[in-house]
């Protein structure tokens, strides 16, 4: 975690959700403090495109699909986890959004289906973890719900032999503790504090989004204000080089004269004050994401939006509001742009 609202992002933002290397697989699951009250929601993040589910298609063939995946999954098995997947296969196919009609998933209780659905995420890590080491990151990890923590602490429970990582990334909390997950099984527990940028690390910061050398007198301004956090440090340059703050002068970027006092104090004002200096159309557009969560599929987006408010999906993107995880989702670069977004907006518009 890093001191303050920063999180650590150690360039997840570079990692697909589900990427197989020559050495591990590395899976991501994203929480989102809108829909952190949904069980599983980070898990299910990951084992939708896993199963190749798709929410454009209709529900036979996402049925194929998954049965497709499944069964090359339980091929990796080894006989005991083969009989546990076979066991929870609708389990898996429900944390999926496929809820197979008559399936023991269907019809179970509450309480048995997230007992038997962390049992089956158990089951899918360890088929996983057969084939070649494997790496679950949960981001956002402050916003888990109860019901994955459960399933986060599950999933250290006689593992100890189990080539498993689960990495945790998350901001500290209110009170600059670190987040903790309670009753953690006999696994070596590592922590990893980002901690702030350096001097030299937040100048490398500025001169990468600027594209180009920077004064002292910037490296010092952006340092005080932003102290250390990297997603501060980039958004107010990008402040800066909007409000026409910075010049060019010998080959260096430089703050213009008396522009310091002009620029907000706060980095939730400099938020506010990149989203209000948008255009209306991208503005509009912008706010109707937020309204979908940090994570949104564009098509879901496009059908909310006018014919000729479509093409600022991409001017949104172009302006480091949000990038694109593939062609059909989309990621805000931070919750603090989508927050800002969402709650500049009357109760009436969001309902």
């Amino acid at each position: 975690g890093e001191p303050g609202m920063g999180k650590s992002r150690l360039a997840f933002e570079a990692q697909s959700r589900l990427q197989a290397g020559p050495s591990a697989t590395w899976v991501s699951g994203q929480t989102d403090q809108l829909i952190n009250h949904t069980p599983l929601s980070a898990f299910s993040y990951f084992l939708r495109p896993y199963f190749r589910q798709r929410r454009d298609r209709d529900a036979e063939s996402n049925r194929i699909a998954f049965d497709e995946v499944f069964e090359s999954l339980l091929k990796l098995a080894d006989d005991t986890n083969r009989v546990d997947l076979s066991l929870y296969r609708s389990y898996l196919a429900g944390i999926a959004g496929l809820v197979i009609p008559g399936s023991p998933y269907a019809v179970a209780d509450g309480r048995s289906r997230i007992d038997n659905s962390i049992a089956a995420l158990k089951a899918w890590v360890r088929a996983e973890a057969s084939r070649q080491p494997f790496v679950l990151h949960l981001d956002d990890a402050q916003w888990l719900d109860p019901i994955s923590t459960r399933a986060v602490q599950n999933l250290t429970y006689n593992m100890e032999h189990v080539p498993v990582v689960l990495l945790l990334t998350s901001r500290y909390n209110d009170d600059g503790t670190p987040p903790t997950v309670p009753n953690i099984y006999s696994v070596p527990v590592h922590t990893l504090d980002l901690n702030r940028l350096t001097d030299t690390g937040a100048r490398a910061v500025v001169e990468a989004v600027l594209g180009g050398a920077v004064t002292d007198a910037v490296a010092r301004f952006v340092r005080d204000r932003a102290e250390g956090n990297p997603f501060f440090t980039e958004q107010l340059v990008l402040e800066l080089k909007g409000r026409g703050a910075l010049i060019e002068v010998d080959g260096k970027w430089d703050i213009r004269p008396n522009a310091e006092g002009d620029v907000p104090l706060d980095v939730n004002a400099v938020l506010i004050a990149r989203l209000d200096r948008l255009t209306a159309q991208v503005k509009a557009v912008v706010q109707t994401a937020a309204v979908l969560g940090r994570e949104f599929d564009v098509q879901v987006l496009s059908r909310m939006l006018r014919d000729d408010e479509q093409s600022y999906i991409q001017v949104a993107e172009s302006e480091a509001i949000w990038s694109a995880l593939d062609v059909l989702r989309y990621l805000f670069r931070h919750v603090l742009l989508r927050d800002p977004a969402y709650q500049m907006q009357v109760q009436e518009r969001l309902k």
